[in-house]
């Protein structure tokens, strides 16, 4: 059975990277990238699919909160730690930035100011 359409979307940011592949294997078909925009996937899925509205201020609060978390307070090089203790294990490149106490302060102090910025404090 052929979609009627022929036409097929992602909905995540990843499948970008296979969408010239996509496309060249189904020829005729459109290919979409929707990403993180939910009203192009809700119109495609005909009301099939109906994510509950964004709450901006909770959205804004766990940004603000994770911000804050990273910056928590300053950090020694954890990755270089790791790596002398476990001298043949794969240690990845995700840690953050070692950090002074008062680069620490300065984070917070800005994440705080930009959060107020945009919520009206």
């Amino acid at each position: 059975m052929t979609p009627a359409r022929r036409r097929v979307g992602w909905w995540l940011n990843t499948a970008r990277a296979h969408g010239r592949s996509a496309a060249a294997r189904w020829p005729g078909w459109t290919v979409e990238f929707w990403e993180d925009r939910w009203a192009a996937h809700e119109r495609a899925c005909g009301g099939r699919f109906a994510p509950p509205a964004p709450d901006r201020a909770a959205a804004l609060a766990d940004v603000r909160d994770r911000a804050l978390e990273r910056w928590a307070g300053p950090r020694g090089d954890v990755r270089a730690r790791l790596v002398a203790a476990l001298p043949h294990a794969v240690i990845g490149q995700g840690f953050a930035p070692a950090v002074t106490a008062q680069q620490a302060a300065a984070a917070r102090a800005a994440v705080e100011r930009a959060y107020g910025t945009v919520v009206g404090t």
